[in-house]
């Protein structure tokens, strides 16, 4: 079967040109305004040098998934690019175009309900989105699960799809809260990582501050700073290191002690890596860039040191 525009939608010369598309509809009928079910199910294999559709808007929910390829949506003046791995979720008369080049196999689930729109505010989805999937093929699986049996004719089933659509969108809006949540967590493990230097602090401690797992940690405080939770930690170690060198009373040892290092000579060998120069030449250059008072007087003097945010590893 091949695709049909829908109306006041227009489409390129070559979008119905698929390899193979089909397209399940709901066939039972109820006498009942029902909250919010499947309608539509679409699977469509493409290979096209170029297409466009585009669409004033529908009266349905469409969760746009790939299999293979991509599709980039042009939506509120925002581009969505759809590939495997993500699902962009349409709200309800939400106008959009797409465009598709070269093979792709993808799947639309449509879904209707008199209280889609109540059900989509209430789970904060009534904005266009791009979600990234944690396990994907889980999540294609249940999809195709839901949108291949639209058409049954056996009522029970059918409530069935009903439950698996609401628990569809729950995904997203659980998904979607946890991010956030994470975003505001952030702040305060940034703080508990530039806290009690002396104290040895583990990645396991992190965990159970926070309870989230190692991989969720990591992602999120590099994503915000360029550097794994112990690196940030060991970063900001060494800017209160260079703080403790201003102070000519305290002594190398001393100030390893202050930052949890059981030994100074592997505070030593960690400050001269992320630095530059090591504790005492460091000491040294600063305190000689104090005592000047022409700077071009001395045209040879030591380089300065590098930003300790300056991580390898």
């Amino acid at each position: 079967m091949t695709a049909k525009p829908r109306t006041n939608a227009r489409l390129s010369s070559n979008y119905a040109e698929s390899l193979y598309h089909r397209r399940r509809m709901l066939s039972l009928h109820f006498n009942l305004d029902l909250p919010l079910y499947p309608f539509c199910f679409e699977d469509q294999i493409r290979d096209t040098a170029n297409a466009w559709f585009d669409s004033p808007g529908v009266s349905f929910l469409m969760l746009i998934a790939l299999e293979s390829g991509e599709s980039i949506y042009e939506i509120g003046g925002k581009t969505y690019t759809v590939v495997p791995g993500s699902v962009l979720l349409v709200p309800e008369f939400t106008p959009y175009l797409f465009r598709s080049w070269g093979y792709q196999h993808k799947y639309v689930l449509e879904i209707k309900g008199c209280h889609l729109s109540s059900i989509l505010s209430s789970l904060r989805l009534n904005r266009t989105a791009l979600y990234e999937v944690r396990d994907f093929p889980a999540f294609l699986a249940d999809l195709k699960a839901v949108g291949e049996r639209v058409d049954t004719g056996d009522r029970n089933e059918f409530l069935h799809l009903m439950g698996k659509c609401y628990e569809l969108l729950g995904r997203f809006a659980m998904d979607k809260l946890e991010k956030q949540s994470l975003h505001s967590l952030l702040p305060r493990i940034l703080e508990y990582l530039e806290q009690d230097f002396d104290r040895k602090l583990t990645i396991a401690d992190l965990e159970q501050y926070t309870g989230i797992s190692k991989m969720s940690l990591i992602r999120m405080v590099k994503k915000h700073t360029g550097m794994t939770p112990m690196q940030y930690r060991i970063a900001r170690k060494m800017e209160r290191a260079i703080y403790f060198l201003q102070v000519p009373e305290m002594t190398v040892k001393e100030i390893a002690y202050r930052l949890g290092y059981c030994s100074q000579f592997y505070f030593a060998e960690e400050f001269k890596r992320l630095v530059g120069q090591p504790p005492t030449a460091y000491r040294h250059f600063q305190q000689t860039l104090a005592l000047r008072t022409a700077p071009s007087s001395h045209p040879e003097s030591p380089a300065p040191p590098r930003s300790p945010n300056q991580n390898t590893d």
